[in-house]
């Protein structure tokens, strides 16, 4: 791990909603510290929530099982059904949504989702 610490610049750690990760990824960063790069802070050790629903209760103790340990999330990555789109009226930079990724959607496209039109009914 060290060797590998010494070739970068920055240490992506990432991070699920999850009391099993929460211990493991601490236990890691205390690995972390003991490099001297790390510990004398001339390397970034940034910390990304996988899988991360602000509306769940995991996501929410993450957050606080964070800020107990003095802990900052550089990002949050939403929940894999969940994908973003974008508003056709406004440039992509400036609005995100997010709408549930359809079962019937492409393989390898999760961004093309068949449209769902109502079928007319039959007089």
């Amino acid at each position: 791990m060290r060797a590998i610490i010494a070739e970068s610049n920055i240490a992506v750690v990432p991070i699920l909603p999850s009391i099993f990760d929460e211990m493991a990824t601490l236990e890691f960063l205390k690995r972390l510290e003991a490099i001297k790069s790390v510990r004398k802070q001339k390397k970034r050790v940034m910390l990304v929530a996988n899988r991360y629903r602000a509306d769940r209760s995991a996501s929410r103790r993450l957050e606080e099982f964070l800020v107990t340990e003095g802990l900052l999330l550089t990002a949050r990555i939403p929940s894999a059904r969940f994908i973003p789109t974008w508003r056709a009226t406004a440039p992509p930079s400036s609005t995100v949504t997010t709408r549930p990724r359809s079962s019937s959607s492409k393989p390898g496209c999760r961004l093309c989702a068949p449209s769902k039109r109502p079928r007319p009914m039959a007089s």
